[in-house]
């Protein structure tokens, strides 16, 4: 009698977990018709000979043509203004290997300053000066990191990337005003954006950062978002990492705290420039926030290995 209920009693369970269990949902035709001309993308490279209109297939490849073409857009603009010789546009005069151009919206700028190179002293947005801080850090390596390998693959990329619509070498660009900062940069062979609010409300002061690219395998590259969103996360970002690309975001906070994040972004600018290259292992990322954690922004440690 007991085996039997026992029997019973598995013979029900099993019932009920079948009724349980989600049935597969059915293929829609319609669906899967319409998916195909919005999800799939086609134009994943950028310097490639098959980034054209011609070769948009599908929703997500027109969103991603027109990125890349409205950032151009918004680059060559400042370019034309440049050689126009425009007052509206001043050049950051600095010994750091780090170059940009001011726009300035009011209020960026020393009152009065019509000078076209202009020093840093005389910027007085507060979120730019706390970047640049970060930006002159002493001893922060602007050059290739010790262990650096495949130097071969990242000029392949160079020459590759010189017959591109804005290759290496062009001028960045930051808009300033004195509580606003957007910086979009070009990096080698990767895109920096940072866009920040630092006023006396707390509720409205943000930084927004983006980091996306590399000369080196999807591999390193993808190394060296872990390691920039490592660092980030430690600083208190919210962050998103989706292969190369690394988004971070801090909002809500006073401005002192926020001028704090952004010398933290100044200094990751100079600290992981041509980092992937030297990203050849896993265990090597854990090494390297830890060494900007500590103030080892020139990696000294890494220079016997």
């Amino acid at each position: 009698v007991a085996m039997e209920a026992a029997r019973d009693t598995a013979i029900h369970e099993k019932s009920t977990r079948e009724r349980r269990r989600p049935e597969k949902p059915v293929s829609d035709p319609l669906c899967d018709g319409v998916r195909k001309f919005i999800v799939p993308l086609n134009l994943t490279d950028a310097y490639g000979p098959t980034f054209t209109i011609v070769e948009c297939r599908s929703l997500h490849d027109i969103i991603r043509y027109a990125h890349e073409k409205a950032v151009l857009a918004m680059f060559e603009a400042g370019d034309i203004t440049l050689e126009k010789g425009g007052a509206s546009i001043h050049v950051v005069e600095t010994m750091v290997p780090f170059h940009v151009n001011i726009i300035d919206l009011g209020g960026g700028l020393a009152r009065g300053e019509k000078r076209r190179f202009v020093p840093p002293a005389a910027v007085l947005s507060t979120p730019f000066i706390a970047l640049w801080e970060g930006i002159a850090t002493p001893g922060l390596r602007w050059g290739p990191p010790p262990g650096a390998v495949n130097i071969g693959s990242v000029m392949s990329k160079y020459l590759i990337d010189q017959r591109s619509p804005r290759p290496l070498g062009m001028p960045n660009y930051a808009i300033i005003s004195r509580d606003y900062l957007n910086l979009n940069a070009r990096m080698d062979f990767h895109f920096v954006m940072i866009d920040g609010l630092c006023g006396l409300t707390s509720r409205s002061n943000y930084v927004r950062f983006r980091f996306k690219g590399g000369g080196t395998s999807k591999g390193q590259c993808k190394r060296r978002a872990t390691l920039i969103a490592s660092i980030l996360e430690g600083e208190g970002f919210f962050t998103d990492v989706r292969g190369d690309l690394v988004n971070g975001t801090i909002q809500g906070v006073t401005a002192e705290h926020l001028t704090e994040k952004l010398v933290v972004l100044g200094r990751l600018l100079g600290f992981t420039r041509l980092l992937d290259a030297a990203m050849q292992s896993d265990e090597i990322v854990e090494e390297m926030v830890l060494a900007f954690q500590e103030g080892d922004y020139a990696l000294s440690r890494f220079e016997d290995q």
